[in-house]
């Protein structure tokens, strides 16, 4: 692998205008595993905390289907633009090389991982290999299995790849149940007719790409293609989309599940699933930046969430400043909040809601994973005047 210097974690001295540009490309690597493993159980909390309001069958499988569609046809277009591949594809191979970057597919091979048997460029035999989610219905809830991989899956994966191509098709061979833990999870066919045909964008030769130098994946379709393969600034531009896709997530799932059983119960779902992902994550996070739990100061603090997938390390999401009173006290100023500013334009009810409501109780969760002595206290609360103003502040303490 190659390296690039830069930071190896973020227990150096505190930096407010810090970025993942600062940090090494092994560290971004960790980093972007990290947010696609919090991108997988986004979907899992959210399951749990609807499963009471939406009990039966149909209701059920009606929102995981529009919540998981809502977020592809969003993230898709984006993902294969970092990719430098063009929309629509012309073949199928162009479709799984973005793939290969999703967050739900083949990035983390700790996740998920297939074998890709390519008949020609139109025409794709996908074994799953592994697959976590499976793995973890198996586990915790096998009553499930049908209802997820036979009901549910069956009608992403149509709606998944037609974000990729209206044309293309992609049909179930086997599903589970499997017959032990050796048995693939499943396989599926995607094809563009005709089967026979299409010819596979390729931006560069395979000679021409360096392994761990790589600027895209828009190159000759590697199967056995990882994230290591790529350059430090194209791991910093998938690690950022990363963090947007989880928020995509979660804002999907909310306004499928809002539409259907109102606001009240949306809230009581949204923090029971923010909460659990809290804490799931934060103390994750914290050992990437090398910072011991529970952490002795807030500045310390301030830190692990200057990489947190919703915080600080993609500023298209939320920039801030940062007023250090002291090592336990600090004013947190959030001058840019793109949930805000897409609720304000897209759904202004919602920001009450969420914003004095559901955010107040993920920072207390958030920071109390850190340390249960820390308060956190809003200052001020959207809805604002005007989009000059800030978007919101926090006052954060460590008591004695």
């Amino acid at each position: 692998m190659v390296q690039t210097a830069g930071l190896k974690d973020n227990s150096s001295e505190y930096d407010p205008d810090r970025t993942l540009e600062d940090f090494s490309k092994e560290f971004i690597l960790k980093l972007s595993y990290e947010y696609i493993s919090v991108f997988n159980q986004i979907m899992g909390y959210w399951w749990l905390h609807t499963q009471p309001i939406f009990s039966e069958v149909d209701a059920a499988k009606d929102l995981a289907v529009a919540a998981f569609v809502r977020y592809a046809r969003e993230t898709i277009p984006k993902m294969a633009e970092i990719t430098n591949i063009k929309l629509p594809v012309s073949n199928v191979v162009d479709t799984i090389k973005v793939c290969q970057l999703m967050p739900d597919g083949y990035a983390n091979p700790d996740i998920y991982c297939a074998d890709n048997f390519v008949r020609t460029p139109n025409n794709i035999i996908i074994k799953v290999i592994k697959c976590q989610a499976l793995e973890v219905v198996e586990e915790s809830m096998p009553d499930q299995i049908d209802f997820v991989c036979r009901e549910v899956e069956p009608l992403i994966m149509p709606e998944y790849y037609a974000s990729f191509n209206p044309d293309m098709k992609v049909e179930s061979i086997k599903l589970p149940p499997r017959k032990g833990k050796d048995d693939c999870p499943c396989m599926w066919e995607a094809y563009v007719e005709p089967r026979d045909g299409g010819v596979e964008t390729m931006s560069r030769t395979k000679e021409e790409e360096i392994p761990g130098e790589i600027p895209d994946n828009s190159g000759p379709f590697e199967p056995n293609r990882r994230l290591e393969d790529f350059n430090k600034g194209f791991l910093v531009k998938l690690a950022r989309e990363y963090c947007s896709d989880c928020m995509k997530m979660f804002k999907s799932y909310e306004r499928e599940v809002r539409a259907r059983a109102g606001t009240e119960r949306t809230i009581e779902a949204e923090i029971g699933a923010w909460t659990m992902l809290n804490a799931a994550t934060v103390g994750k996070f914290a050992e990437l930046s090398n910072i011991p739990v529970p952490v002795t100061n807030a500045i310390d603090a301030i830190k692990v969430t200057q990489i947190l997938f919703d915080g600080y390390a993609n500023p298209r999401n939320r920039t801030a400043l940062h007023e250090v009173k002291s090592h336990n006290h600090v004013v947190i100023t959030c001058t840019h909040c793109g949930t805000l500013e897409y609720n304000e334009k897209h759904q202004p009810e919602r920001i009450a809601p969420f914003c004095q409501k559901v955010e107040p109780a993920v920072f207390q969760s958030r920071y109390k994973m850190l340390n249960p002595n820390f308060e956190i206290t809003p200052i001020k609360l959207p809805p604002r005047e005007n989009g000059g103003e800030i978007a919101c502040q926090w006052e954060l303490k460590l008591k004695s």
